[in-house]
């Protein structure tokens, strides 16, 4: 085998490793950094459900206890008008 084939066989297999090593790293990484991000816009959905059940939570609080002074505001004073 001549010298000038030899070189094209290496420069082939040094080629086709390089491509074959980045796409293995491509899919690798993307992999990766889809995980990630999965895995932190479930935490940031997470937490806002988190915020929104405490708000809800504080708002039917507020609305029951609101709802109990108006009773015993009825019930102490009949006549008034609560509106």
């Amino acid at each position: 085998m001549s010298l000038s084939k030899k070189m094209m066989v290496i420069a082939a297999v040094f080629f086709i490793s390089a491509v074959l090593l980045t796409a293995f790293s491509y899919s690798f990484i993307a992999r990766t950094v889809q995980g990630r991000v999965k895995e932190s816009g479930m935490s940031q959905v997470s937490e806002t459900a988190h915020t929104f059940s405490e708000f809800f939570s504080k708002l039917i609080s507020m609305t029951s206890a609101l709802a109990a002074s108006m009773g015993s505001f009825v019930e102490a004073a009949p006549e008034a008008d609560p509106t």
